[in-house]
């Protein structure tokens, strides 16, 4: 069943928001673990009569008329007035003598049916409660509770759908600024299309890493005794000797592998526990350290340059994921220059906490950059 809702941009269709409710999944749910006596159980039909839910496979989809071609032979007389009553009636029970369709052989049985309409704009269904007239013995009162129920379970799945296209309507103001401020942008300018598409694939490589949680503790196993043999040699050797730096190096690049473990656990949900808090990082330090593995890398075409403006920059952050925004950011300056050449230009600086305040009341496009690269001839 489709549920849909027209979205309209300045007074023009610009599509529908469109809600599937698979019937199967509300039946298998909902309507088929409910037993009624030894071999009763609940269907629906549509206004025409077509079944919508029935426990037999074979009759889903079908009218009485299907049923007839289907299975000739067989006495529909109490059958035809049973669904002339339920398209006519809002509800009502009866008595009348029908078959268990889905047995090996149909046995013509006395059967008992309870039914109740549930309303959908200007059509309807028919929710009927079927059972052995033989395994009657509490009041039919009790059957038309369970009717009821099963409508009310309808209904809420329905309202809950609702539900989310009127709150879907209700931001429709917001999403269609964004829709406007993305298409100026579009038109301004056709590389946002490669972002656009860069993006996408951000989002496929996003998906990829919520599945490599799997396999962070493996890598957790390896990254230990590198860290451990690391430790103990520091611990043997005098800082004054050559490999100590050397060491050093390995041991702080395990160290920041396995907090970059510790975040893929937490995202996963491998892992229970908190997300480590922020601290204190001279930026400095950072951007001096990824410029030195980023050299390792760069061709001979490209210079990298570290301007420092300020004798000191401390924030507040996390400091693997800073060290990793230099990195990525370098990466993607250098991959635009590689091949023409060109300067890659790390700048830091700081901006007094009145100008952030101005530049944020001044419009929310507004970016204060503290760490950024400078593009040098228009290279990258």
């Amino acid at each position: 069943m489709h549920l849909f809702q027209p979205v309209y941009l300045d007074g023009k269709l610009q599509g529908a928001l469109i809600s599937v409710v698979n019937l199967n999944a509300v039946y298998e749910k909902l309507l088929k673990p409910i037993r009624v006596g030894t071999k009763g159980y609940i269907h629906v039909k549509d206004q025409q009569g077509h079944y919508l839910m029935h426990p037999s496979e074979e009759n889903i989809g079908l009218s009485l008329s299907a049923m007839k071609a289907k299975h000739p032979g067989l006495d529909y007389r109490d059958l035809e007035k049973l669904f002339k009553m339920q398209l006519t009636q809002e509800q009502g029970s009866a008595f009348y003598h029908s078959y268990w369709w889905g047995d090996e052989f149909y046995t013509k049985t006395k059967k008992i049916e309870a039914f109740s309409r549930v309303h959908l704009g200007d059509s309807f269904w028919v929710v009927a409660a079927a059972m052995n007239y033989d395994d009657v013995r509490e009041p039919i009162a009790q059957n038309r509770i369970k009717t009821i129920e099963i409508f009310s379970m309808i209904v809420l799945t329905l309202a809950c759908a609702v539900y989310i296209i009127m709150r879907t309507k209700k931001n429709k103001e917001a999403l269609e600024y964004e829709t406007r401020y993305l298409r100026e942008l579009h038109n301004k300018n056709e590389l946002l299309r490669k972002k656009d598409l860069q993006l996408q694939h951000s989002q496929k490589l996003q998906l990829i890493g919520t599945l490599s949680g799997e396999i962070a503790h493996d890598f957790n196993n390896f990254l230990t005794p590198i860290r451990g043999y690391a430790e103990i040699m520091l611990s043997s050797i005098e800082p004054t000797e050559e490999i100590y730096d050397y060491v050093s190096e390995i041991y702080d690049a395990s160290e920041k592998a396995r907090v970059i473990i510790e975040e893929i656990l937490l995202l996963s949900r491998l892992e229970s526990g908190k997300v480590k808090k922020n601290a204190p990082v001279k930026v400095e330090e950072q951007v001096e350290e990824a410029l030195g593995l980023i050299k390792s890398f760069l061709s001979p075409k490209v210079n990298a340059v570290f301007n420092k403006r300020v004798d000191s920059a401390v924030i507040f952050a996390n400091k693997v994921q800073i060290h990793q925004v230099i990195m990525n950011l370098c990466n993607n300056a250098y991959q635009a220059m590689k091949t023409t050449g060109g300067e890659l230009k790390i700048i830091l600086d700081s901006i007094p906490l009145q100008e952030v305040k101005k530049s944020a009341r001044t419009s929310w496009k507004s970016a204060i950059t503290l760490l950024y690269l400078s593009p040098i001839r228009g290279e990258g």
